[in-house]
């Protein structure tokens, strides 16, 4: 049975005062774990880190846009949370 999974984001991914959460149809906190840990792995092979952006290290301050983008390509969706 499909049910709609809520899961607290990550606070590097979360954005000023608004609560921001990853859902996704049918999916388990194990599977957002997983996807989470995966889209991390492909960020730092790709030369992303999650530090505060650097005018000397150019590929850092991409790393919030390219985890969002990696969790949305695996199907999920970043919702505000009311």
């Amino acid at each position: 049975m499909n049910k709609l999974v809520l899961i607290s984001a990550i606070a590097l991914m979360a954005q000023g005062c608004a609560t921001k959460v990853w859902t996704k149809d049918g999916a388990s906190q194990r599977d957002f774990a997983t996807d989470t840990q995966d889209c991390q792995v492909k960020a730092n092979q790709a030369g992303y880190a999650p530090v505060a952006c650097n005018i000397f290290q150019a590929g850092t301050c991409n790393y919030k846009d390219f985890l969002q983008t990696c969790m949305t390509t695996k199907g999920w969706s970043e919702q505000r949370k009311e």
